[in-house]
């Protein structure tokens, strides 16, 4: 008789695939449209292709272009950086739960678990 381990516990590899996978093709598709379009505008300057607008306005949008990929890229990085900082307080609070609360010596019991309080 082996172990038996519920099936609400464990989802099964397609039931993973199928609710990850929005946020993985938006995770990719974004940066894939914005490296398409640096190239594009780059491809447009180089070559002269826009003949109406120059290769001075060409440019000009090629360099918009680059400062607003640049400020976005450190917009998202540095507030990535500043979850860290955020979330650090609320770490060392639970770093300091867990050593002030012994969890062997609550035992196995549910009443004598919620009775515990912290000296």
């Amino acid at each position: 008789m082996g172990i038996f381990l519920p099936k609400w516990k464990f989802p099964s590899f397609y039931a993973y695939t199928i609710v990850t996978a929005p946020s993985l093709l938006l995770n990719v598709s974004l940066p894939s449209f914005l490296l398409a379009l640096g190239i594009y505008l780059g491809t447009v300057w180089k070559k002269n292709l826009d003949p109406v607008a120059g290769s001075v306005a060409s440019r000009a949008v090629m360099i918009c272009y680059i400062v607003c990929m640049v400020l976005a890229g450190a917009l998202f990085f540095c507030s990535s950086n500043q979850e860290e900082a955020e979330t650090e307080f609320v770490r060392r609070w639970v770093d300091n739960l867990d050593r002030r609360v012994d969890v062997k010596s609550l035992g196995t019991d549910i009443d004598a678990a919620a009775s515990w309080s912290l000296p």
